[in-house]
């Protein structure tokens, strides 16, 4: 896209991501965690996560993510 001067890409930019997960016993069968996932993608309509045409354009998406899981270990 960059070399064909289309859709706003420059070269040079990338696209970052960062997963923090914390994880706690809770008994002996029975395990929560938590999540955050933080990315920082600087083309996100390349990656369909935003639009391309109509009024919300080239705009901004915000993708992190915020997680709760619980793990039942059956023995």
């Amino acid at each position: 896209m960059a070399a064909r001067h289309q859709l706003e890409v420059i070269t040079g930019r990338k696209d970052r991501m960062l997963t923090l997960r914390a994880y706690a016993d809770v008994g002996r069968q029975v395990q929560i965690g938590f999540y955050h996932t933080r990315d920082v993608n600087p083309y996100p309509w390349l990656s369909g996560v935003s639009p391309v045409t109509g009024p919300r354009a080239f705009a901004r998406v915000n993708t992190n993510k915020w997680g709760l899981i619980t793990r039942l270990r059956v023995m």
